[in-house]
């Protein structure tokens, strides 16, 4: 007997992630309950996509693989985050030789911005944060795919084109994986990157901060399903550099700059660009 509080009819939605061990549950209680439609949310296929899947261990590409294969056998409808997400669905698909099933893109928002942020803070905020001037920043967690490997390099470049004392800040916003301790390690090493490049993770009222107060945002990623971070700092009028990838021309279309994820010296010249030519960052 399973006990669940569902009805003949009833439509859930689920929008967790794939470690919960809830399919084996739903699946008790489709048996159950043939009459209960699922809809599920796909955020990305990152953990499958040949662009990506390297960067993760292979347990991890399997365990994503039975998972999408279990949304397409046993949902009666898919979300997918834009798209992008919903194209590579469709190829993912085809490749696991499973019957397609009707979906529709979702484009998500934000809400990080609180409305009673107390401004007069922001100078305190920013020197507890070791922000001492201007600051470009890039958010999102520091993993391989995140590519803030190209990033620091490019701010190295920056650096020896723009001398240390004219060169802004550059501030990573997230928490760092287990997979780039070697670079955060030697970011924290490097002589000249010291007070210049920081690693943080702030609360929701820093972050706030930080976008009220930064230049720009970059956002070098190698490939993204919806990115939270892009419409994060539209949302808040804020210029960002980003990968020339098909999912971050899909949310930003033409309002942002964008430059290959591998082209370091392309970023270092967009970066140099952007800070230096107030005017021309302002107009963008």
């Amino acid at each position: 007997i399973v006990f669940h509080p569902y009805q003949s009819h009833d439509v859930v939605v689920s929008m967790g992630w794939m470690d919960s061990q809830k399919e084996k549950n739903f699946t008790k209680v489709k048996n159950n309950c043939p009459n209960l439609y699922i809809a599920y949310l796909v955020y990305d296929t990152i953990l499958a996509n040949e662009t990506t899947k390297f960067l993760y261990s292979k347990e991890s590409q399997t365990k994503f693989q039975n998972y999408f294969k279990w949304i397409n056998n046993n949902c009666d409808f898919i979300f997918t985050g834009g798209q992008n997400t919903q194209k590579d669905c469709t190829q993912l698909q085809k490749k696991f030789n499973l019957n397609a099933q009707h979906s529709i893109p979702v484009k998500f928002g934000t809400d990080i911005i609180k409305d009673d942020l107390d401004v007069s803070k922001e100078n305190d905020i920013l020197n507890e944060l070791g922000i001492t001037g201007s600051f470009m920043m890039t958010v999102g967690t520091i993993e391989p795919r995140k590519n803030h490997v190209t990033l620091y390099r490019a701010y190295l470049i920056m650096l020896d084109m723009l001398g240390s004392e004219q060169t802004p800040q550059l501030v990573f916003v997230g928490r760092p994986d287990g997979n780039v301790n070697d670079m955060v390690s030697l970011i924290k090493r490097h002589p000249k990157l010291k007070s210049k490049l920081i690693i943080i993770s702030p609360t929701d009222e820093q972050l706030a901060v930080l976008y009220k107060c930064c230049l720009f945002t970059l956002l070098p990623s190698l490939y993204e399903g919806w990115s939270l971070a892009l419409p994060e700092s539209l949302g808040q009028g804020k210029f960002c550099i980003a990968s020339d990838i098909s999912p971050l021309r899909e949310i930003a279309n033409n309002i942002a700059e964008f430059v290959d994820p591998f082209d370091t010296q392309g970023w270092a010249n967009k970066m140099v660009e952007y800070a230096t030519n107030i005017e021309k960052l302002k107009e963008a």
